[in-house]
């Protein structure tokens, strides 16, 4: 956050802790801090709170820090073995198996659709072809009467 100096309190902080890589930047911001007293109290304030919290104690008992180190060293002395190896080698294969599973959802998916489609137009073709056959007994009926009115004529 940018204070009304212009400065950001980021750099700052940067500087009150030593993380600044930069010589110059590191000189700058020293200078800046001699000239402008929003940073100096803003330094200030961060020796403040480094003192208070050199006097927190913790009162953590000491089987606690027993028990922790005792996980921490299981942990470190937990061998490879060779189901871990196994697990390392078959993990990636259920991952593909998923993914073909998946893949194979949609390959069934896309070929259920083309189905409906395809039964779809061919139902539409059978029945249009059913409505031209229609037309055509009727064609033939209208003329079969045409010849049967000029006979009888």
């Amino acid at each position: 956050m940018k204070k009304a100096c212009g400065i950001n309190s980021d750099l700052v902080i940067d500087y009150f802790y030593g993380e600044l890589k930069d010589p110059a930047k590191a000189a700058f911001v020293a200078e800046h801090i001699t000239a402008c007293p929003e940073c100096a109290a803003e330094i200030k304030e961060l020796e403040n709170v480094r003192e208070g919290m050199k006097s927190i104690e913790v009162d953590l008992p000491e089987d606690g820090w027993n028990m922790h180190a005792q996980g921490v060293m299981r942990k470190l002395r937990r061998k490879y073995t060779a189901a871990d190896r196994f697990n390392e080698h078959i993990r990636p294969f259920f991952e593909m198996k998923k993914i073909g599973f998946a893949m194979l959802v949609l390959v069934v998916a896309g070929a259920g659709i083309q189905f409906y489609n395809y039964r779809n137009n061919v139902t539409k073709e059978r029945e249009i072809a059913e409505q031209m056959e229609l037309l055509d007994n009727l064609e033939i009926i209208e003329r079969i009467d045409f010849y049967e009115k000029m006979i009888n004529s």
